[in-house]
């Protein structure tokens, strides 16, 4: 438990007739009063909150989104960054950004490697069939 932690707990744990000094608690427990004074009051959130809150998709979407560049994958059908794209803010119902798709592929590269990879060699594998038909045809 941080100090801001246990100082947000001692705050809590005060009766409601009991004074609330934010200065000497913050310097009982060693953080800072400012910080301890506005996440007392709700004005700001840990950092983590914050992070959670403002992404475009929880962990479970990003999940089903890798599901379905997989099934896309299975289906030999790639899928382009703007598929994704229009994908995401269809499911989060906002634009997001241009670079969110580096990211997101950034953030789940184990997972959607080996798909990219199998989708790559389907694609090749028709392709040299489609070369050997071809060769077949002008032979006769």
């Amino acid at each position: 438990m941080s100090s801001i932690d246990a100082a947000l707990a001692f705050l809590a744990s005060l009766e409601s007739g009991d004074q609330v000094n934010i200065a000497k608690t913050a310097r009982k427990f060693g953080c800072d009063r400012s910080t301890l004074s506005k996440r007392y009051r709700g004005v700001t959130a840990p950092r983590e909150t914050q992070y959670q809150n403002q992404r475009n998709l929880n962990d479970q979407q990003e999940k089903f989104l890798v599901k379905y560049i997989d099934r896309l994958c299975t289906c030999a059908l790639s899928s382009s960054r703007q598929m994704i794209r229009n994908f995401v803010s269809e499911i989060c119902g906002k634009d997001v950004g241009k670079e969110w798709v580096s990211r997101f592929l950034k953030r789940h590269y184990v997972d959607l490697v080996n798909h990219l990879i199998n989708a790559i060699l389907w694609i090749f594998f028709f392709f040299s069939l489609s070369m050997i038909d071809s060769a077949i045809v002008s032979l006769d």
